[in-house]
C-alpha cells in the first residue's frame, strides 16, 4: 500500500518577511556591526530557509508520511523523520495560536512524561510553555503543508 504524503511549499513569503525585518532593523545610517549582524542574521536566515526548502523540493522529500499505525514528520534541520506512533497519542486537533494555524498533538500521559524526561532542559522548558499556552507539548504547523504530494 502506498502511504499518503504531505509536502511543504516554498517558504518565499517567509524569506521575504525575514529580509524586510532585516532592512527595517538596519536603517541606513546605523553603523557597521549592528548593520552587518542584522543583515547576516535576517537575510542569512531567509536564505537558509530558502535553500533547505529548495533542497527538499528538488529531492521531493515529503514533510509528513502517514501510515496505518504511525505518522512520520520530517525534521528539516536534522534531515531525518521523527515517528509518532498512534498508540502513544490521544488525538490531533486544529488550533490557532497568534494567527498561526497548527495541528496540536495530544500525547497520552505515560508517553508524554517519557518524552519530557528524555528531553534536554531547554526542550522541557519549551514543552511546558507550549502546554500552558495551548494544552499540547508538540505541534505541526499547517501553513507549510500541501496535500498534492508527489
Amino acid at each position: 500500500m502506498e502511504e499518503p504524503v504531505v509536502c511543504h511549499w516554498l517558504y518565499g513569503f517567509c524569506c521575504d518577511r525575514l529580509l524586510d525585518t532585516g532592512r527595517s532593523v538596519c536603517r541606513p545610517g546605523e553603523e557597521g556591526v549592528i548593520r552587518l549582524v542584522g543583515h547576516s542574521f535576517f537575510g542569512g536566515g531567509g536564505l537558509f530557509l530558502f535553500l533547505v526548502t529548495l533542497y527538499s523540493k528538488i529531492f521531493r522529500i515529503p514533510l509528513l508520511r502517514i501510515y496505518d499505525d504511525r505518522l512520520e514528520h520530517y525534521l528539516l534541520l536534522k534531515g531525518v523523520y521523527h515517528t509518532l506512533h498512534f498508540a502513544d497519542l490521544r488525538r490531533f486537533r486544529m488550533i490557532k495560536s497568534r494567527g498561526v494555524k497548527m495541528v496540536a498533538i495530544d500525547y497520552k500521559t505515560a508517553p508524554m512524561i517519557d518524552k519530557m524526561e528524555h528531553s534536554s532542559r531547554w526542550m522541557q522548558a519549551l514543552m511546558i510553555f507550549s502546554f500552558h499556552q495551548n494544552g499540547a507539548i508538540a505541534f505541526i504547523t499547517v501553513q507549510n503543508l500541501d496535500t498534492n504530494g508527489k
